[in-house]
């Protein structure tokens, strides 16, 4: 599963979207929600240096406050950091149910493709 960049990225996203374990946060760690994302996360795929991460609809049950705040903006670079860190990636496309629009909503925008800087 984790010998593809597909695989390496969901590995990746699915430690990320479950939250830091309890040792983690007792040394101060943290993540942009307080709540686990795993559950929600559909299919990744890589194709073309396009990352492509599909949430299911529940994902907007959970993600509350963090589409007005600081914290939105930092679970974007946090996804985008995963991403980025597979030198085959070179964009990344979020969506919800297969939808970029209602991924962006959530964080009160429009659908857009997030390109690699530099």
């Amino acid at each position: 599963m984790t010998d593809t960049t597909d695989g390496r990225l969901l590995a990746a996203l699915k430690a990320y979207l479950t939250g830091p374990r309890p040792e983690d946060v007792e040394k101060g760690y943290f993540s942009a929600s307080a709540a686990s994302f795993v559950d929600d996360l559909a299919h990744v795929s890589v194709a073309e240096g396009v990352a492509t991460v599909d949430f299911r609809a529940t994902v907007e049950n959970h993600f509350g406050n963090l589409s007005t705040s600081t914290a939105g903006q930092i679970f974007l670079l946090e996804l985008q950091a995963l991403a980025f860190q597979f030198p085959e990636v070179k964009s990344l496309v979020l969506q919800v149910e297969g939808d970029c629009d209602r991924f962006w909503t959530m964080l009160e925008s429009s659908c857009q493709t997030v390109d690699r800087v530099g």
